[in-house]
């Protein structure tokens, strides 16, 4: 009888925990979930490498849009500071020195690699570790930002014709010109907001019509 008695108890303990497991599984995918979806209605896309999630809350080391981002679950909320660059608190010297510096996330490029545009057009270079969210620095880097979007546009277009620099709207660009398949090609670089207007034909021996055709089917392909 006893016997009995302690075998029921054991399989009640049993059933409890495994109960109480997939509740926390099932609550831990929901937080997820809404993290997730949270930031994508931000336009900000991403997938989790790591978390620390308990009933109270939790924090989320991410990668979004290709480059590193730190947020954190309270109260239903998804809350992150600088832009989702909170984790560089934990390196102060190189959180002081982007913002001294004005600088700007930019892109990321193989092996890891952060780049930043900075004030005077200058660029900064980091390697970012995935397992412990740290930047080191590749090295001081004296290469500008215009001559970095000349070779990215040189890589791109058959032909670089123009590259300089303009004042649209309240707001500095770069405007580039290029060959792309045959035809003279224009489109725009923000220097502020480091953004690519969309690139459009301006062949002068082209119609109007056939120029708006081909941008339409450039912008296709770009998109």
């Amino acid at each position: 009888m006893k016997n009995k008695k302690l075998i029921l108890l054991v399989v009640i303990i049993l059933v409890l925990i495994l109960g109480f497991f997939g509740y926390w599984q099932y609550k831990l995918y929901n937080i997820r979930k809404e993290v997730l979806n949270s930031l994508e209605e931000n336009l900000e896309f991403c997938q989790i490498v790591r978390d620390n999630v308990s009933f109270s809350g939790g924090e989320f080391w991410l990668i979004c849009n290709t480059r590193p981002f730190y947020a954190v679950y309270e109260e239903g909320k998804i809350n992150y500071e600088l832009n989702g660059w909170g984790f560089l608190k934990g390196q102060p010297e190189i959180l002081e020195d982007l913002q001294k510096n004005n600088c700007q996330f930019y892109t990321t490029i193989p092996e890891n690699t952060l780049i930043f545009s900075c004030q005077n057009k200058k660029i900064r270079r980091y390697t970012f570790s995935s397992s412990d969210f740290r930047l080191t620095e590749i090295e001081p880097d004296a290469t500008s930002f215009l001559n970095l979007l000349s070779e990215s546009a040189r890589h791109n277009y058959e032909e670089l014709i123009k590259f300089s620099e303009v004042h649209l709207n309240e707001e500095n660009f770069l405007e580039i010109e290029a060959v792309h398949r045959e035809h003279i090609i224009k489109f725009f670089f923000s220097s502020d907001k480091l953004y690519f207007t969309l690139p459009t034909i301006v062949d002068e021996n082209l119609s109007a019509r056939e120029k708006a055709n081909l941008s339409f089917q450039l912008i296709s392909a770009e998109l």
